[in-house]
């Protein structure tokens, strides 16, 4: 005859470390002349001030009643500033 049943013994629930975050930084933008900007296609204002996530932007200024265009690719840092600056006249 059996002894008593003793229950399985269940494994330590193991708990998921979060992932470390980490600290906006701030992407400046402006040009000469004024012109509209996207950032990854999205409209923004061109003199602004943005806090994006650590990574590369592709930053366009475009002024299409002179037909000028740019597009820059801007590194943002976490915690820095990171200034984006477009001359439509000589970036060309």
């Amino acid at each position: 005859i059996a002894g008593p049943v003793k229950p399985i013994a269940k494994p330590p629930v193991r708990q998921a470390r979060p992932l470390p975050t980490r600290e906006p930084g701030t992407l400046r933008v402006n040009s000469e002349p004024y012109s509209t900007a996207t950032i990854n296609g999205k409209s923004v204002t061109t003199v602004g001030k943005f806090l994006l996530q650590p990574g590369k932007y592709k930053v366009r200024f475009e002024r299409r009643d002179l037909d000028l265009s740019v597009t820059k690719t801007c590194t943002v840092e976490s915690g820095k500033v990171l200034f984006c600056y477009a001359n439509l006249y000589e970036d060309q």
